[in-house]
Order: C-alpha cells, then sequence, then structure tokens
C-alpha cells in the first residue's frame, strides 16, 4: 500500500470527480429519455455510479487522504449538447475516458486487492455503459432522420388526388359530385323509373 501514496490520492480524487459527474449526467439523460426502459437503464446507471462515488471516498479516508468536493468540468460539456443521440455520443465518450484513466490505476494497484476490486468494476460499467449509449445513440438517430412526411403508397387526403377506396370509406363525393349514398339512391330511382312496371321490362 505505501507504493501507492505518492500517486493514489491525486487519482482517486480525480475518478471521484468524474464520478459526480457521470451521475448527474445519468439523471440528466434518465429524465430526457424517450423510453421508460431506457429512463430505468439510467436509473441503474446512476445508482451504481453512487456506489463507486462512496467507495473512492471509503478509499481516499483509508489513506488519511482530503476528499476533493469538485465535479469534473465534462458534465457541463455533456449538458451543453442540443440534441439527444449528441448527448448520449458525449456521455458515452465520458464514460469511455473514465475506464481508460482507471485501466492506467490498476497498473500500480497491484498491492491492494479491495482498490482492485473496485477500478476493475468501475471499469467495467464504464465501458458497459459506453457500449450500450453508442448503440442507443445510432438507433435514436435513425428514428430521428426517418422522412415522416412521405404518404403511404395510393393513400392521399381527402379532396386531393384520392382514389376511390378511400372516398367510399369516407363516405365521399363519387366522380359527379355527389355523396356515395346519394348517388346510389339515385341510380335506383333511375333504374325504376326507365321501366313503366318498376321492374323487368314490358314484354310485347
Amino acid at each position: 500500500m505505501e507504493t501507492m501514496d505518492h500517486w493514489a490520492p491525486e487519482t482517486l480524487n480525480a475518478l471521484l470527480e468524474d464520478e459526480r459527474a457521470s451521475v448527474e449526467m445519468e439523471i440528466a439523460l434518465a429524465n430526457g429519455a424517450t423510453e421508460l426502459r431506457e429512463r430505468e437503464v439510467f436509473a441503474m446507471m446512476g445508482a451504481q455510479e453512487i456506489g463507486f462515488c462512496c467507495g473512492l471516498h471509503e478509499q481516499l479516508t483509508h489513506l488519511g487522504a482530503p476528499v476533493t468536493p469538485l465535479i469534473s468540468g465534462a458534465l457541463f460539456h455533456v449538458l451543453d449538447t442540443e440534441r439527444y443521440d449528441d448527448r448520449l455520443l458525449a456521455f458515452a465518450q465520458h464514460q469511455r475516458g473514465v475506464a481508460e484513466q482507471v485501466r492506467i490505476a490498476l497498473l500500480s494497484a497491484q498491492g491492494d486487492r479491495e482498490l482492485r476490486a473496485l477500478l476493475q468494476e468501475i471499469e467495467e460499467a464504464h465501458f458497459n455503459a459506453a457500449l450500450w449509449c453508442e448503440r442507443r445513440a445510432t438507433e435514436f438517430a435513425a428514428t430521428r432522420d426517418l422522412d415522416l412526411r412521405t404518404p403511404r403508397h395510393g393513400v392521399w387526403p381527402v379532396g386531393g388526388h384520392s382514389g376511390g377506396v378511400e372516398q367510399e370509406e369516407m363516405g365521399g363525393a363519387g366522380p359527379d359530385g355527389r355523396g356515395g349514398e346519394e348517388a346510389a339512391s339515385h341510380d335506383s330511382h333511375d333504374s325504376h323509373d326507365s321501366h313503366p312496371t318498376g321492374g323487368a321490362p314490358v314484354e310485347e
């Protein structure tokens, strides 16, 4: 443990600041989530990150080192992004950066099993979160780019270049401007009036 004293407080405090930023990012992403399941995922991520903050705080206390009250400025970069998929990608980039930072720290944490276990858990969680957010950002961007203005094939608004099917379903006017029921009734009267008996033609 003594070999870590020269770097551990600074490294662990930097990680703690990043973890605090991650929690705030996950709260913002949960509030902006478009699906319930997505909101639940970010809530679970946030709860896990809070546990990491507590673990890092305990490690610093164990070292007798001061604990930083700060939060990483990366938070404001992520929150400043306007589009939701861009925010997901910015968050994923942050998570990957923390995972890389932890990987370097692990090289120097050979003598403390408890600290190594904590760092390995942080690295894995951040890497998995980055993968999930990158995939979700791609899916969200694809749905955003869909052209919803194109009507379905063969379907036009009533009153436009409409086909007979939609007009009949809507009870619209026929080609002569009469309503469907009125036109049918008029045609029936025409057929009836064309024969004096009202039925078949009179035989001579």
